[in-house]
């Protein structure tokens, strides 16, 4: 099976491709057992999109932004 397949399926453009439904069950019945997740920085190249806030400020020293900082931190199994 060629990448360009699998991709195709992981990414729902199969359809177009005339890609079968059989390997489409097969690729992704795989990637389920493999745990098979997408890299985000991958897609973010692709996409030309990081989802990455920046922020520009003098210090972050103050009581305000320690638990600003303390919200902001990416919470586990969180995704978006």
């Amino acid at each position: 099976m060629s990448p360009s397949t699998v991709s195709a399926v992981l990414n729902g453009s199969w359809k177009p491709r005339r890609i079968s439904e059989k390997t489409t069950q097969i690729i992704r019945s795989l990637a389920l057992d493999l745990d098979y997740s997408a890299n985000r920085q991958a897609k973010g190249l692709r996409n030309a999109k990081s989802g990455v806030i920046g922020l520009c400020c003098r210090s972050m020293t103050t009581a305000s932004s320690r638990t600003w900082r303390r919200s902001s931190r990416p919470r586990r199994g969180r995704t978006g």
